[in-house]
């Protein structure tokens, strides 16, 4: 984690000192008070530690607390008949009070000195580091980018013209489509010729900067800035106005663009180029602009490709419904003109909620297929295609832009884009990129989605079978093995004809099993072309009942990873974030928020947690907690005088806790037991209509049942009934609040500005304004409000027991803008 120089002000170490002197103060008039009460009678120990509460509180409510316990006492001296066991709860009270305010005291001090470390380990953190894993990152990609691709250019154009946008000459309706997509593209690239830019736009092109990964600490801080002074972002409007104005003359500069290596949360090497703060939003823009536009004219294509089907089945069928998410899959990582940064799928973390999106579809779909034809198998494939963005071919590129219409200027704005003049060490000479797009632009992202768009159409128009693709993820599935061969070969010849490979290691195919099948997997004929791996979905894999199980095989890799790192760390802060960092990783590639996923996914993420924690912290009897303990006892060890307290490790870091987070009551929010979970299934439904079939038969003998085949088509195509549960099942669950007391009430009224933020809230959020679902964006509140209620639930009392109140850190010293800084720093992996 690297932190800005200019926020390490002496204001700031001066107010974490306070801690440490308020602190001693305190553990001298404490030592002193009880020294003093020591041996004495119990009305003279009583009157010593009263005068010694007076002394040491000066906050209002304990004031009068100590006022009227004062009256109480002195009636207790009139009274004749006191007894001793009221004295004795008066000092017990007092004693608690002291104790409660000591305990404060420490923690303050320690939450002091564990911010302090974390600080000093920041102000020398500014070097970039080489080491061996990056140097042979480098040494893969320069022999990759320099080198031209050798593709047959006439091929390409041929297959272009003759195969793949040969489906809009089918019908005057798609040649229609079709002419008016090029027209609607030659006409948009000309408009923005001479669109006016606003600081409204530049405002936007920097939230999806700050929504990406490519900005380091200091860009990060620059852009914020930016985005903070209405005079600034009128000032870029102007010089992007500019550059758009010339934009024939664009190009990069001869000196070059500086290519730096990093480490990301898998282990990866990649590098990031650092062309200037005015450069980057000026690109940032343009990608922008072009996204919207195609995403907008592209999806209008699928609505004509899609039109027979759509035409053929009801309106309130699962075939609408199944249309209308395969539309806003189409392109669905390209940012939407009406949305916001988190709608954007290049490096931020609306792929994550896409992906889940994904998920529970194909989760649907397999219940639905199991259910309706029980006795066929259904084929399910995976595929990912290796260094996918260093392997884009430019001519690849231009040609299809070309065929598209895009004016001649933007085509060579686009070219002189991806032959991008970089060096990636101050003594390598200055070189132009041959292939592959620059990482973490909004321009490159665009390219990189055109490219597979071809590949996606290819495969619809010949087969119908649609890709659910994220990027350069796939998975499509069908009943018919021959379709899926034919869909598989199709991809295949796609990529070997622009330049592409799939991965063989993350490509997968699997046959679910019919429900009413005896025969063994291995007796099932699979399609000798189709990947064998498993078919996987993060950290999940697919089984053959059709269920996605956490696969400890894939997690087992990172634990080695993850130990290393937590025992490298030089802070405890940093601890924290990391652990953090990878249980929220952990638990965004376990998929859990639609209906769909019932109880027996939520009862593997658990056992899988647990694994992970066992495999993680097996010396401390799989206790984070006890390992973290440790640390801050070998480093602080004379800070505390008692056993520190659960509920100080998960509380938040702005309430004067360490913040570490608790998967196990994150989960809470997501999922409610419930044994019986049979109402919401399609298996329900269908026997509850043979239920209804049976009550009718029975009632006129002379009636005819309908068929199981024309039962099963209008189920998909006409029956509403099978469109709502088939709604309800990926409708996304509302966060789960524990039954709010009066008690509980009033606690959540001291977090109600400072709701906890969840790591969730950091890595995920969701492209699906148009999806007929609960919009996962607006989750992301619920979410931690949820989360920050179960928290106080588990843990508010022991806070109140050990500290007296709930907001026991001094808020006068707390140094917010740091604290606030050191959740949002990201980690340097």
């Amino acid at each position: 984690m690297a932190l800005n120089e200019e926020s390490m002000t002496s204001t700031v170490k001066l107010q974490l000192a306070q801690f440490q002197i308020a602190a001693q103060e305190l553990d001298d008039k404490y030592t002193g008070i009880m020294n003093e009460a020591k041996e004495k009678p119990l009305d003279e120990r009583l009157k010593v530690l009263y005068d010694g509460a007076q002394r040491l509180f000066d906050d209002g409510c304990t004031k009068q607390f100590l006022e009227n316990l004062n009256t109480s006492l002195i009636a207790a001296q009139w009274n004749t008949s006191t007894m001793n066991n009221l004295l004795k709860s008066y000092h017990n009270q007092l004693g608690k009070m002291l104790d409660t305010h000591k305990r404060r005291s420490e923690y303050n001090n320690l939450f002091a000195l564990i911010i302090s470390q974390w600080l000093a380990t920041q102000e020398n953190d500014l070097t970039e580091s080489i080491t061996a894993e990056s140097l042979l990152a480098k040494e893969k990609l320069e022999a990759i980018i320099f080198v031209p691709h050798k593709l047959d250019m006439d091929n390409w154009y041929d297959f272009i013209q003759n195969k793949l946008f040969s489906v809009f000459n089918r019908h005057q309706a798609s040649k229609d489509a079709w002419k008016r997509f090029k027209k609607q593209t030659k006409e948009y690239g000309q408009m923005l010729l001479t669109r006016k830019v606003t600081a409204t736009d530049i405002n936007r092109a920097i939230q999806y900067l700050l929504a990406g990964d490519s900005c380091d600490e200091r860009r990060k801080s620059t852009l914020k800035e930016m985005q903070m002074n209405q005079v600034t972002l009128e000032g870029l409007a102007s010089l992007v106005n500019a550059l758009i104005a010339d934009l024939s003359k664009w190009k990069w500069p001869v000196s070059g663009v500086r290519g730096v290596f990093r480490r990301n949360f898998a282990a990866k090497y990649r590098c990031f180029y650092q062309e200037d703060d005015v450069t980057a939003v000026f690109l940032q823009y343009v990608g922008l602009q072009w996204s919207y536009h195609f995403k907008r004219e592209l999806r209008s294509l699928f609505d004509v490709l899609s039109k027979n089907t759509e035409v053929e089945c009801s309106s309130d069928s699962i075939e609408k419904e199944r249309l209308k998410r395969q539309r806003n899959l189409w392109m669905g990582t390209l940012p939407d003109e009406e949305g916001d940064s988190n709608d954007y799928g290049d490096g931020n973390y609306s792929a994550v909620g896409l992906k889940e999106t994904v998920l529970d579809l194909i989760h649907v779909e397999i219940d639905l297929h199991q259910t309706l034809y029980p006795e066929t198998p259904l084929t399910v494939v995976c595929a990912d295609i290796e260094d996918f963005g260093l392997l884009i071919s430019h001519e690849v590129i231009q040609t299809f832009l070309q065929q598209c219409d895009v004016p001649q200027i933007w085509l060579d704005f686009f070219d002189r884009f991806l032959k991008q003049q970089v060096y990636h060490q101050a003594e390598d000479p200055v070189r132009q990129r041959q292939r592959g797009v620059p990482i973490a632009h909004s321009v490159s992202y665009l390219m990189s989605e055109l490219v597979l768009f071809g590949m996606d159409l290819y495969v619809y128009q010949n087969t119908g079978i649609f890709n659910y693709r994220l990027h350069d993820d796939f998975w499509f599935f069908d009943s018919q093995l021959s379709k899926i061969d034919q869909a598989w070969t199709l991809m295949q010849e796609y990529a070997n004809i622009v330049g592409l490979t799939f991965n063989k290691e993350k490509c997968g195919s699997t046959q679910i099993l019919p429900l009413n099948t005896a025969t063994p997997p291995t007796l099932l004929i699979v399609g000798a072309s189709l990947p064998e791996n498993d078919v996987k979905w993060g950290l999940l894999t697919l089984q053959k009942n059709g269920q996605f199980t956490p696969d400890q095989r894939r997690i087992t890799p990172f634990l080695n990873e993850i130990k290393e790192r937590l025992s490298s760390v030089r802070a405890i802060l940093e601890w924290i974030k990391v652990y953090n960092s990878y249980m929220a990783f952990f638990m965004h590639h376990f998929g859990r928020y639609a209906n769909v996923l019932r109880a027996r996914h939520f009862e593997g993420i658990v056992a899988t947690l647990r694994y992970i924690h066992q495999n993680l912290f097996s010396e401390n009897n799989s206790s984070a907690l006890n390992t973290l303990t440790h640390l801050i006892t070998e480093r602080f060890p004379e800070c505390l005088s008692g056993e520190m307290i659960e509920a100080w490790f998960y509380w938040p870091l702005k309430k004067g806790g360490l913040g570490i987070k608790n998967v196990y009551v994150d989960l809470l929010s997501d999922f409610e037991y419930s044994p019986d979970e049979t109402t919401i299934t399609f298996a329900a439904l269908l026997a509850k209509n043979r239920e209804c079939s049976d009550d009718e038969e029975n009632q006129n003998d002379e009636e005819t049942s309908v068929t199981s085949d024309v039962t099963t088509e209008s189920s998909k195509t006409d029956s509403p009934n099978w469109r709502d549960m088939y709604i309800e099942l990926l409708e996304i669950k509302d966060p789960i609040y524990p039954k709010l007391t009066k008690v509980l009430e009033e606690d959540l009224s001291l977090f109600e500005d400072q709701a906890t933020s969840s790591p969730d809230e950091e890595n995920s959020d969701e492209n699906e304004s148009q999806l007929s679902v609960r919009p996962r964006r607006h989750r992301h509140k619920e979410v931690a409000d949820a989360y920050t209620g179960w928290l106080i639930c588990q843990y508010g009392e022991q806070i109140k027991s050990t500290f007296g109140r709930l907001d026991f850190i001094d808020s006068n010293s707390v140094p917010i803008d740091l604290i606030s800084m050191i959740e949002r720093a990201s980690i340097d992996w």
